[in-house]
């Protein structure tokens, strides 16, 4: 994923009670997570020279991101 659409920025987002996440293509507005409703919402930018992956597993949840060349 990379990410940068004329102005707006793309931007990792990452509900901290139940991992739900999205990628989102605008200034992140998510202030209440859409699967279970807390506020405890991380907004992460992603530059357009990054890229991220993620692993959901029984350790947790674990992000990547790196740079691209």
């Amino acid at each position: 994923m990379t990410c940068e659409r004329g102005t707006q920025k793309a931007h990792f987002i990452i509900c901290r009670e139940c991992f739900w996440c999205a990628s989102v293509f605008s200034t992140p507005s998510v202030d209440r997570c859409l699967a279970c409703g807390s506020t405890l919402v991380e907004h992460m930018p992603i530059f357009s020279d990054e890229t991220y992956t993620f692993d959901c597993g029984r350790q947790g949840t674990i992000l990547r991101f790196s740079t691209l060349t």
